[in-house]
């Protein structure tokens, strides 16, 4: 991220934050921080991809476009007919993105986006919805400021996460010419190095508390915050072999399932994971305001 992208954010941060401070919808803790929940958002929040959604999309309204995606349907059938890992899927549609979008006007995007945000929103897991509802609802002394750090473009991360009460969805930027269209240049900070958005949070005032993930990309939101209020969302193997290999750090994993519901795991001393409830894999405020969820588990032992 170079020193524009840099205050750019810093200054969209700063001025999210002193609405919500007027408004009285937020409130600085002892040490004048502003308390912050820090969420990916692709895998994390929702099963579905919204990047694949998009370029789907696009591939259905600009006929052009249909050869350059080809590749993305074609990884697509390869995950789901030969079990190939999903993060081949996933870097076909980076690698494609740019080029499936140079010259198509920033208008006509941000509309498909919103589509496909709104679309989607069927498809997102039932804990980090109950999460989410649960933090927007809260007053102001138990409120926090709830930001996404995300590798989706901005134009799709803006509709998705308003619909879900994120303060402050941060994804990567890309850039449009003279005549507002893609030019297929594109910020991949956001992407592939989240501490740097992290140190300009930090920067404005911001502590996060509390993250929500899913890969190992995520994991400087996971070093960012205390011990024991970081969740994994059904964690990709790489993600889950670091949660049983550091049970030190109580990384909740959290199986989120339309067929099983939710479950609560934590690492324990032999490598493996032990099932617990909600009280011991969860901050109390969390774990107190938080609605039953199917297929958790109330009593252990």
């Amino acid at each position: 991220m170079d020193q524009t992208a840099r205050m750019a954010l810093k200054i969209r941060v700063i001025h999210v934050i002193d609405d919500l401070l007027a408004a009285g919808k937020i409130q600085r803790d002892l040490e004048g921080k502003v308390p912050a929940v820090i969420s990916d958002v692709d895998g994390t929040v929702g099963k579905w991809q919204l990047l694949i959604s998009l370029l789907f999309m696009i591939a259905d309204v600009f006929h052009e476009k249909r050869h350059i995606i080809q590749r993305l349907k074609d990884a697509v059938m390869d995950y789901n007919m030969y079990n190939e890992p999903f993060e081949n899927v996933m870097m076909v549609a980076l690698q494609i993105l740019p080029k499936a979008t140079e010259g198509l006007g920033m208008d006509m995007v941000r509309h498909l986006a919103a589509v496909v945000a709104c679309r989607d929103l069927s498809m997102v897991y039932a804990f980090p919805k109950a999460l989410l509802n649960c933090h927007a609802a809260n007053g102001p002394k138990d409120r926090c400021l709830i930001i996404a750090i995300t590798g989706t473009p901005q134009f799709l991360a803006d509709p998705f996460c308003k619909a879900l009460h994120f303060d402050i969805p941060i994804g990567c930027e890309y850039k449009v010419d003279g005549s507002d269209r893609l030019t297929g240049e594109r910020d991949e900070a956001m992407a592939i190095r989240k501490e740097e958005p992290l140190e300009v949070l930090c920067e404005c005032g911001v502590r996060p508390v509390f993250s929500l993930v899913d890969s190992m990309t995520d994991l400087p939101l996971v070093l960012a915050v205390p011990f024991g209020n970081a969740l994994g969302i059904n964690p990709k193997p790489p993600l889950m072999e670091y949660i049983r290999k550091h049970p030190e750090q109580r990384i909740t994993a959290v199986s989120d399932h339309r067929s099983t519901g939710v479950q609560f795991y934590r690492a324990n001393d032999r490598g493996g994971l032990d099932e617990v409830t909600r009280w011991e894999a969860l901050p109390v405020g969390i774990a107190c305001a938080l609605p039953l969820l199917r297929g958790e588990l109330v009593l252990r032992g």
